[in-house]
């Protein structure tokens, strides 16, 4: 099941990016997330919450998402740009 299942289920890669107005989710591929292929969602700009733990859960966007720890100062930064 290991190679097979991964290529079934192969997980999504989102980059996040947050503007003044808006939070856009943009599809990637683990190979180029710095290449988007399009937009995933868009969601009105609110704040994420707090980031905790190694992989964070977010779930205040349209699609839940899992963050790592190395980002968890960009959730923050974002958060508070809209104080």
């Amino acid at each position: 099941f290991g190679l097979l299942g991964f290529l079934i289920a192969q997980p999504k890669f989102r980059s996040v990016v947050v503007t003044d107005r808006r939070i856009l989710a943009l599809n990637t591929s683990m190979w180029s997330v710095t290449t988007p292929k399009g937009v995933a969602f868009e969601a009105p700009r609110h704040s994420l919450g707090e980031p905790s733990g190694l992989w964070w859960k977010c779930t205040a966007l349209p699609e839940q998402l899992f963050i790592h720890k190395r980002f968890h100062k960009d959730v923050v930064a974002a958060n508070q740009s809209m104080l």
